[in-house]
């Protein structure tokens, strides 16, 4: 299970201060949902909310186990990233995003009716 906001910034308490004594690169991510607000308008949020369960577990399926996955709000997502130079989380990010993109969520729609889904995220890496 992904942390929520506030295991979030314990375990970044942690990293930054492991980082600060044994120097070595620790990088945090911001990850959006590009659009979420019209696919709740759209399809429901209950929807909604099955994408981001399937968007969790395959953000989790895709880091390294000592990379920390959260979720920071409502579509956001955070990662920390220790022992990680700019460019290789570049490179990973771009990769998760890649794997979004190319990854149908099936969510239930109107009338009870499976709908395919689609989504493209956004991210920033520090």
């Amino acid at each position: 299970s992904l942390l929520n906001r506030r295991g979030f910034y314990e375990r970044f308490e942690l990293e930054l201060e492991r980082s600060r004594r044994n120097p070595a690169p620790l990088c945090v991510v911001m990850l959006d949902v590009d659009l979420f607000k019209s696919l709740n308008d759209h399809y429901g949020h209950l929807a909604g909310d099955t994408v981001l369960v399937g968007l969790a577990k395959l953000l989790q399926a895709n880091v390294r186990r000592s990379d920390v996955v959260g979720r920071f709000g409502g579509e956001e997502f955070a990662f920390l990233l220790p022992q990680t130079t700019l460019e290789a989380a570049y490179e990973l990010m771009e990769r998760i995003r890649l794997l979004i993109e190319n990854t149908t969520f099936t969510v239930e729609g109107s009338e009870r009716r499976q709908v395919s889904i689609n989504i493209t995220v956004s991210a920033g890496v520090a």
